[in-house]
């Protein structure tokens, strides 16, 4: 039912150009106009430095704003009303003005094997080529299998599925709730557990950004919120926050809600996976203090030597 108090007759959504973003900011706009069904609203696409930068090198991503600035400047100028990102993708400091307004409900956020010949990662064989940019995911496959090979693999979803058959790889590793969202046919798709590979903090989240000025759109972005998905979120970001992980150091952290209990679980690594830490926690608490509890007992455990390396 459409709220009486909206005045707001067009929103503009700002996005990234790439074929999951477009899936993603669809599921916005289909939430908002079940709300709001006499809302117009037009899809703004952005092409970020993220996708502007076609090295397979991670060392020239830097931080989380590439793929999220561009988005974030037309925002804060009202050339946008909304950015929806991948959460995974936004810094844990967001830039002044600017606010996380929602977070619908979760898709998958496991880690999947992908492959053209395989059914499962436990199928490959010795010296199995596996491509990523994540070494998050690198330091957990090389835990797994300590005989794969890992490629350096970026790009939008689509360019790293069609590289995975034109470098011959055994197979890929992308987020499961990707093929939720996006239909690809002939790869097969093995979700890892989330115990054996760890999600990124806000894997499978959609993040819709808003004005902390803009009280109508935050009000009216409310009513796609979901409740779990955002206590998650709370959880994860705080963690991301405490330990300082938006750098490049292998950092992981999922949080779950069963019976108001909170689960998390987390890790630090060192880049090359020869050091990592794990933990998982529980509590009844507030979701960010649980966030900083997890990231405080995997410093205290050799997370903070882990980090400190990684800065020499």
């Amino acid at each position: 039912m459409e709220m009486n108090w909206m005045t707001k007759s067009k929103v503009r959504i700002g996005t990234r150009g790439s074929v999951l973003a477009r899936a993603q900011t669809t599921i916005v706009q289909e939430r908002l106009s079940k709300h709001f069904p006499r809302l117009k609203i037009e899809i703004v696409t952005v092409n970020t430095k993220g996708d502007r930068s076609q090295s397979d090198d991670t060392t020239l991503v830097g931080t989380k704003a590439f793929f999220t600035e561009d988005i974030e400047d037309l925002l804060s100028r009202g050339e946008i009303d909304l950015a929806v990102h991948s959460m995974k993708d936004l810094p844990s400091k967001l830039k002044p003005g600017l606010t996380l307004g929602a977070t619908p409900p979760r898709g998958d956020p496991r880690d999947a094997f992908v492959s053209l010949n395989h059914g499962s990662f436990a199928e490959i064989g010795s010296g199995a080529r596996i491509g990523t940019s994540s070494l998050r995911r690198k330091v957990q496959l090389i835990q797994l299998k300590r005989d794969v090979e890992v490629v350096n693999l970026r790009g939008n979803v689509e360019t790293r599925v069609r590289k995975m058959n034109e470098q011959n790889l055994d197979g890929i590793v992308l987020a499961a709730c990707v093929f939720d969202r996006v239909r690809f046919s002939n790869v097969k798709i093995y979700p890892f557990p989330i115990e054996q590979m760890i999600p990124a903090p806000g894997q499978g989240v959609i993040a819709v950004e808003a004005r902390k000025d803009d009280s109508e759109t935050l009000e009216m972005i409310s009513s796609i919120n979901d409740h779990d998905t955002w206590t998650a979120t709370e959880c994860e970001r705080a963690f991301v926050e405490r330990i300082g992980g938006d750098c490049q150091t292998p950092v992981a952290a999922h949080c779950t809600i069963q019976n108001k209990m909170l689960k998390a679980m987390g890790m630090i690594a060192s880049q090359d996976g020869t050091e990592i830490v794990k933990a998982e926690i529980r509590s009844y608490g507030h979701p960010r203090s649980l966030g900083v509890d997890l990231a405080n007992n995997l410093l205290s455990r050799g997370g903070k030597h882990i980090m400190e390396a990684s800065l020499l």
